[in-house]
């Protein structure tokens, strides 16, 4: 748990699953459940500490039963820790979680250690934890409840500040496409003023594509430039209303006055006044052009 802590954060670091977090808690359990038992023992010069400890077995079976205790202190403050992840995130308060916090995991373990080494001690006259006197006024069965709350704190701190990290990026990344994709809907045809004009945003009349160049015409003798390709252009436009005529050509149907044949079976179009382009209409198109300019718009 507390090596996890440690991890760097970065997404391309490796992660440990739950399976291994729960093998590193009970490591650590082993080591403080040593140090625990060992408090109060003398060492040294003079100290009977082979005889009290080493060659002790009773020793070893105080050394087991710390360990559970210890773990299982672990194991209740992680789980609660989580559970508080989901019921009581950081985002809904950072005062009210911390208070909860200290109630449920400190004060909670505090006391589990306190009550299982008073039924230890009545079970067997030993005590687990063998420290008597307090450390800055702390009792030392409050320490490891302490301790371990901090680091499980900053750990679910790190995960709530990365959560949110990869959430803003995720809404950073979807606003781009959301602009990706009203770009690609509605192109952006010339900037006038700063601003940028959009396809759908002006009365679109006439396109007219001649040397690689769209003359976008919003009203007679008024139009914009444009380098999109002509097919771009047309498949942003309303189908019913707009009609690609042969190759150079978009045309809104309420410039279109009327239609020429020509001796080849294809039609020209005769447009409003003021709009001088020659729209030929080959004959390959010219059925289904004029099914559509004679249709009424549904």
């Amino acid at each position: 748990m507390i090596l996890h802590f440690m991890e760097n954060g970065d997404d391309e670091s490796p992660k440990f699953s739950d399976k291994e977090k729960r093998i590193l808690r009970w490591v650590w359990a082993v080591i403080i459940a040593i140090c625990m038992s060992l408090l109060g023992v003398k060492m040294g010069k003079g100290s009977r500490f082979f005889e009290l400890v080493v060659f002790n077995w009773a020793y070893y079976f105080d050394l087991f039963f710390s360990w559970i205790l210890v773990g299982c202190v672990m194991e209740y403050i992680y789980g609660m820790t989580a559970y508080l992840d989901v019921r009581q995130p950081w985002k809904d308060g950072y005062y009210g979680r911390m208070f909860i916090q200290m109630i449920t995991a400190i004060v909670g373990g505090f006391l589990f250690m306190e009550a299982y080494d008073e039924v230890y001690e009545r079970i067997t006259n030993r005590q687990l934890v063998r420290m008597n006197y307090r450390l800055f006024q702390i009792p030392f069965s409050l320490i490891v409840p302490l301790v371990y709350s901090f680091f499980c704190c900053i750990e679910s701190l790190k995960d709530a500040y990365f959560e949110l990290l990869t959430k803003k990026e995720e809404e950073v990344i979807g606003g781009d496409k959301e602009e990706e994709t009203i770009a690609e809907e509605n192109p952006v045809i010339a900037i006038r003023d700063g601003e940028d004009i959009r396809l759908l945003d002006i009365p679109v009349k006439l396109i007219w594509h001649s040397e690689g160049i769209n003359k976008i015409y919003y009203g007679v003798g008024e139009f914009y430039e444009d380098n999109h390709t002509l097919t771009v252009l047309y498949s942003c436009l309303d189908k019913k209303v707009y009609r690609k005529a042969g190759r150079n050509a978009v045309v809104h149907r309420d410039i279109i006055s009327g239609t020429k044949p020509r001796p080849d079976k294809g039609v020209i179009l005769e447009l409003a006044e003021g709009y001088t382009q020659q729209i030929v209409v080959s004959k390959n198109d010219a059925d289904d052009f004029l099914l559509w300019f004679k249709s009424k718009e549904k």
